[in-house]
């Protein structure tokens, strides 16, 4: 597993839960991180400790192999070589390489 430390300027209307999935991060993680006391506004700097494992991707809503092979650069053969699962669920990690 990889942890990453990134610094991100929130926008308009994200939240901390829709921070933490964009960046593989846990909720609890960020808000302890940055001692959040209150709602997020735009325009706040977050620190955000991302957990990530080398070479996996959480399959975030409405993604398919297509849409991620053009993501990654990884033909949809390959993907579905290292995932042989006949579908893509939402949340599911797998595996790139």
């Amino acid at each position: 597993m990889v942890m990453k430390k990134i610094f991100y300027r929130v926008k308009k209307e994200e939240t901390v839960r829709s921070i933490s999935e964009k960046f593989s991060a846990l909720p609890f993680s960020v808000i302890k991180e940055n001692f959040l006391t209150k709602e997020l506004e735009e325009g706040d700097m977050l620190v955000i400790i991302s957990q990530e494992e080398e070479n996996c991707y959480t399959v975030k809503p409405l993604e398919s192999f297509l849409s991620l092979s053009k993501k990654f650069g990884v033909s949809v053969e390959e993907l579905k070589r290292l995932n042989p699962a006949p579908y893509l669920f939402y949340g599911v990690k797998i595996r790139l390489k």
